[in-house]
């Protein structure tokens, strides 16, 4: 029961990783006129944001066997897929009129891919743990 539930969720995170990173295509398609100037800041945060979430999804696809190793191999898998992402992504943009290829952009992708998988990976760490009831503060 409880290995078709992580299937499930596995599933789940595979379908939003896809979803999303056609949110990051669709994104990088459009001509560099149709957005608004924005100061650089915003674009970094823009592009961390995206790719911690994308990291995170790709993390949560991912079948995550049991020992140390394994699981930071399996945190490398999704910053490395996320990265990669990115790299594709600024290459698309340098044929999408009005933007450009910037290899900082996806130093910023990666830095925002490994904060997302290491974030997911803390998360499905906290939630594997076994719950321990809290004693009760009635006095």
């Amino acid at each position: 029961m409880l290995e078709g539930v992580k299937r499930h969720q596995r599933t789940i995170c595979l379908v939003g990783a896809i979803v999303w990173a056609g949110v990051i295509f669709v994104l990088s398609a459009t001509p560099g006129s149709a957005f608004p100037k924005r100061p650089s800041f915003t674009n970094v945060m823009a592009h961390f944001a995206a790719y911690a979430l994308l990291a995170a999804l790709v993390y949560g696809a991912l079948p995550r066997p049991a020992g140390g190793r394994r699981v930071a191999l399996t945190v490398l898998a999704a910053i490395g897929l996320a990265s990669l992402y990115g790299v594709t992504d600024e290459i698309h943009q340098h044929f999408t009129p009005g933007r450009v290829t910037d290899p900082w952009d996806w130093v910023t992708d990666t830095a925002g891919g490994a904060t997302g998988a290491f974030a997911a990976w803390l998360a499905a760490r906290r939630l594997a743990r076994p719950q321990t009831p809290r004693e009760s503060t009635v006095v």
